[in-house]
């Protein structure tokens, strides 16, 4: 049986665009594009509660990180976008 060493390469390059494709399916994976809202973190952010992604993150009354209002219960290490340096730190 004689191998063809390009029909080898061939298959391993698909093997492998194949595998890094699959991307990451765990419940951390970044949510609706926003690539600071990761499900799982206790931060309920704009992406996650627009898309109804994440409702361990997303409780009712939880504040939401990225709405353009610094809330009570966020500050600037839980959601700078929303809240400057000085404000709720």
């Amino acid at each position: 049986m004689t191998r063809h060493p390009l029909a080898i390469l061939v298959v391993a390059a698909l093997a492998a665009i194949l595998l890094t494709s699959c991307g990451d399916t765990s419940e951390e994976a970044t949510v609706g594009g926003d690539t600071s809202a990761v499900c799982g973190d206790g931060v309920c952010y704009l992406s996650e509660k627009r898309d109804g992604s994440c409702a361990d993150d997303c409780a009712p009354g939880v504040p939401v990180c990225g709405n353009g209002s610094c809330s009570d219960g966020e500050t600037h290490d839980t959601c700078p976008d929303d809240c400057a340096a000085s404000t709720h730190s």
